[in-house]
């Protein structure tokens, strides 16, 4: 944490609950569904900055990443749940599930091809509203194409700007 009372870095917990272990303070984690509050911000911001615009389509900005039967979906309608767009078809909340797939690499792309292929849309975009996490990978994509950076970048970059 850095703030005008100046920085503190520190951990709690164990990593390992058997042998106690210490969390490391360069340790990683999944951190799940927190991932949407951190792009949310770092799109927001990307708003501000004139780099990304919420009534744009995804369309616009990658042309491909969605299927082209799909209509047009807006960054708007990313953030706030209501692009229609068909969630993943993995059971990732059941736990025999998830054991069994917990060392398995997730890239966007191989997440893009489970949600969309074959699959039409929920409902037409900005007429239902469904939190899901799609809508926020598809925003993490936009994210890199309009930064020409990596999305974990946008995120570090809006974590530590400062608030005036």
């Amino acid at each position: 944490m850095r703030g005008s009372d100046g920085r503190w870095q520190g951990t709690s917990g164990v990593a390992d609950v058997r042998t106690g272990r210490p969390v490391p303070q360069n340790g990683r984690f999944r951190i799940g569904s927190m991932t949407k509050t951190f792009t949310a911000t770092a799109a927001l911001q990307l708003v501000a900055r004139g780099k990304l615009h919420l009534d744009r389509t995804v369309q616009s900005y990658v042309p491909g990443v969605l299927p082209a039967e799909y209509p047009p979906v807006t960054i708007r309608q990313l953030l706030d749940y209501t692009s229609g767009l068909p969630g993943i078809d993995i059971d990732h909340k059941d736990p025999a599930w998830f054991l069994a797939h917990r060392f398995d690499t997730w890239t966007p792309r191989r997440l893009l091809d489970l949600a969309f292929t074959g699959r039409p849309m929920e409902f037409a975009p900005g007429t239902a509203q469904h939190n899901g996490n799609i809508s926020y990978l598809v925003l993490g994509v936009v994210m890199e194409k309009v930064t020409g950076r990596p999305y974990g970048d946008a995120i570090r970059t809006a974590s530590s700007a400062r608030c005036t």
